[in-house]
């Protein structure tokens, strides 16, 4: 019997949702049953939704493709500052796990504000925060990061310059997605197997669909590449229980 994965980073985006501005190349349509048809078949059986900087802090995109998808998916939202602590309930009774924010030089939030955010978020109910940030500011920013009470960073943080930072976060139990090694450079097998080697615990893969014009969508043989890079054990890990446990999934 195929082991269980699940998916730790993906977007919806259903037409019947506008996107927060007007685009001169808005993105392709992908909906939910577009994910089941590209996704699902490679054995996924559970996954992340995670809210598009697109999207805004609209919540409707994200809780009807979580309706739609059913048990075993959970989403990733943005949410304003000013969010009250009903909404939140209301949003975590949805399914929602997890604060998406983005962490940069001159961003919309100073690092004291995604502190406070995080810190009230996680007191309230529990969401880890996963950021969005580029890998060439994280040395500047790791003081911060480690400050926060859990912690994720999407993929593009993985990059080799960024390794001795993302080796200590590791260390330290902040979780790494990576998406569908084969579109990555050949170098990030030996990335991949520093960071299992500093943590087991950490890395979740995801397919990262939709994809931007260009790329091929992801495939039976990124699955393999896992194997081959982490071993059975580690493909494992990082294919199910650490993004399992890290999302606070329950077993029926």
């Amino acid at each position: 019997m195929t082991a269980p994965r699940f998916d730790a980073h993906c977007h919806i985006f259903n037409p019947r949702f506008r996107l927060k501005t007007h685009l001169e190349s808005p993105p392709e349509p992908f909906t939910v049953q577009n994910y089941r048809d590209c996704v699902v078949p490679l054995g996924f059986s559970g996954g992340v939704v995670v809210s598009s900087a697109l999207q805004g802090y609209q919540q409707g995109h994200l809780l009807d493709s979580l309706r739609w998808l059913g048990p075993g998916f959970v989403g990733v939202t943005q949410v304003s500052p000013m969010i009250t602590h009903a909404e939140l309930d209301t949003l975590n009774g949805f399914g929602i796990r997890g604060l998406r924010l983005t962490l940069r030089r001159g961003g919309a939030l100073l690092p004291e504000q995604v502190l406070d955010l995080a810190r009230r978020v996680h007191s309230h109910v529990g969401w880890h925060t996963e950021l969005a940030i580029d890998a060439r500011e994280l040395a500047e920013l790791q003081e911060t990061l480690l400050q926060l009470p859990a912690l994720s960073l999407d993929h593009r943080a993985l990059s080799r310059p960024a390794l001795p930072t993302l080796l200590r976060l590791a260390e330290q139990g902040v979780h790494l997605k990576v998406c569908a090694p084969g579109r990555f450079s050949p170098g990030l097998a030996s990335i991949l197997r520093d960071l299992h080697d500093a943590n087991p615990n950490v890395l979740m893969f995801g397919s990262g669909a939709p994809l931007i014009p260009g790329q091929r969508g992801i495939t039976k043989r990124d699955i393999d590449l896992l194997y081959d890079i982490l071993g059975d054990a580690g493909a494992q890990r990082t294919l199910w229980h650490n993004a399992f446990s890290f999302y606070r999934l329950q077993t029926s």
